[in-house]
């Protein structure tokens, strides 16, 4: 039973229970309003008293449910440390702010379905929204300045974490190394490893974002794999929750969580079309931190 369910259930109980309250106070009792009591045995009486109390309890957790689901469609605002953060549905791309996209550890630029998905984030920035001698330009800078060699292969292997700002075709992006590459060119990684990580991402992203608004996917819920199966989007989402709140870094920007929401897209360099579901219960998390509203 989700917390939705279980909080309209616990709301609808709760004003039926104050409705009961003040007739009682005023001496009314549902055999003053349905007098039943004339025409239908006792036994019978009570058994209808009661279809219509769980009947009125149903009707109004329906309405309950319905409207808590409207309210929170949209977006939940949450208070993290001193960081206001707010989760809402939408494409990630057409957002304000410094955009986070997660990488592999080379910061590789060939989107062929096997190194990079042509579907993922990532593919999606080098092929839509950047260039890929750009990029390679932004990543060997970054690679001196870090004093990281070149090898063998032409590519750099950065620390998980590391985040390099790189100026798009429509905005800034903030790429983040979030998994390394095995011999298959697969993006693997287990729940401790991606915890870690993310505490190394907060402290790069705060080392470099200029005080721009920021905006994140979830990370991790494209195509990584998780071989430890905690590849759900929820545990996902609240490990980014749970990471921000202990590392103690204050933002001095807005904060946004966006979760894919099912608009269909396409890219000018494919005839590619694709279309996801948002199922993320977004209400399942209003109470995982402070509200901010």
């Amino acid at each position: 039973m989700t917390k939705r369910v279980q909080d309209s259930m616990k709301l609808s109980v709760a004003i039926i229970s104050g409705f009961a309250t003040v007739f009682t106070i005023l001496g009314f009792s549902m055999k003053d309003l349905l007098p039943f009591n004339c025409v239908h045995p006792a036994f019978l009486t009570v058994i209808l008293r009661t279809i219509i109390v769980l009947v009125a309890c149903v009707v109004l957790t329906l309405l309950i449910w319905i409207r808590k689901g409207m309210k929170y469609k949209k977006r939940i605002q949450l208070k993290i440390g001193k960081n206001e953060v707010t989760i809402k549905p939408g494409n990630i791309f057409t957002q304000d702010g410094w955009r986070v996209i997660a990488v592999d550890t080379h910061f590789s630029t060939v989107v062929d379905d096997v190194i990079i998905s042509k579907s993922s984030l990532h593919g999606q920035l080098v092929l839509d929204h950047g260039d890929i001698e750009s990029i390679k330009d932004t990543v060997r800078i970054e690679a001196d300045k870090r004093k990281i060699p070149q090898e063998e292969d032409g590519r750099y292997t950065f620390p998980l974490g590391t985040a390099i700002p790189y100026d798009g075709n429509d905005g800034t992006y903030i790429m983040v190394a979030l998994t390394d590459l095995d011999s298959d060119n697969e993006a693997h990684t287990k729940m401790p490893q991606y915890e870690s990580t993310l505490m190394t991402i907060w402290k790069e992203i705060n080392s470099v974002y200029a005080k721009h608004d920021l905006v994140l996917p979830i990370l991790g819920a494209g195509i990584t794999r998780f071989d430890d199966g905690q590849d759900d989007p929820s545990n996902l989402l609240r490990c980014m929750l749970c990471t921000l709140n202990t590392s103690r870094i204050h933002f001095k920007s807005s904060i946004s969580i966006i979760v894919y929401d099912g608009e269909e897209k396409s890219s000018k360099n494919t005839e590619r079309r694709e279309k996801t579901k948002n199922s993320l219960p977004l209400y399942e998390y209003k109470d995982l931190f402070k509200i901010v509203r």
